[in-house]
């Protein structure tokens, strides 16, 4: 059984998780600093007010959720990327203890 790890695909797609979880957060924050009172809809619509109102957290809640997830997956691939490196550095070590060239 032969297996590769692609180190810098693992780092490469850590950063795309990193961009993600980045815009994520910034879409969060913009829509954090948009305010609509209820004031601003008609006094018949003010279920729709309230709905919107709704509405707006849950997609605050989303963002937040994506940015968190987006930042673990990416902390995942790294410890991926380091245990996999940490592991092919110890078995090589521990060869190269084992086997002495010319003998």
């Amino acid at each position: 059984m032969d297996i590769s790890v692609a180190y810098e695909a693992l780092t490469k797609d850590a950063q795309v998780w990193d961009g993600v979880g980045d815009e994520l957060g910034a879409m969060g924050r913009i829509l954090s600093d948009v305010h609509l009172s209820r004031g601003a809809f008609s006094f018949a619509a003010m279920d729709v007010a309230d709905r919107y109102a709704e509405v707006t957290l849950q997609v605050a809640a989303l963002l937040s959720g994506g940015e968190t997830a987006a930042s673990d997956t990416a902390s995942a691939l790294r410890e991926v990327r380091n245990a996999w490196e940490g592991h092919e550095q110890a078995v090589s070590s521990s060869i190269s203890e084992m086997w002495e060239p010319g003998t």
